[in-house]
C-alpha cells in the first residue's frame, strides 16, 4: 500500500505542476512573507520568461532542497487533483 500513496503524491503534484492555484507560493512560505515575496518574483520572471509550464519547472529546479520539501509538503497536504 505504501507505493499507492507514494503514487498518488507524485500523481498529485504533476498535477498541481499544471493547475497550480492563485497564492500558493505565498501559502507554501506563509511562515516567512520576505522569503515568499521573493519567491514569488522569482517565479514571475521565470513564468514570464517560459511560459506558465516551463517557468514552474525552472523554479523548482532553482529551489534549494530544503525550500523542495517545503513545496513538495505544502502541494501534499493543501492540493488535491480529484477536487
Amino acid at each position: 500500500m505504501a507505493h499507492l500513496k507514494g503514487a498518488h503524491i507524485t500523481i498529485n503534484f504533476l498535477y498541481f505542476l499544471y493547475n497550480y492555484p492563485p497564492g500558493w507560493i505565498q501559502g507554501a512560505w506563509h511562515y516567512d512573507k520576505s522569503l515568499a515575496n521573493h519567491l514569488e518574483n522569482k517565479f514571475s520572471v521565470l513564468w514570464n520568461k517560459h511560459g506558465s509550464h516551463f517557468g514552474i519547472l525552472k523554479f523548482i529546479g532553482e529551489l534549494s532542497d530544503n525550500n523542495k520539501e517545503v513545496l513538495i509538503n505544502w502541494v501534499t497536504d493543501n492540493y488535491n487533483h480529484k477536487s
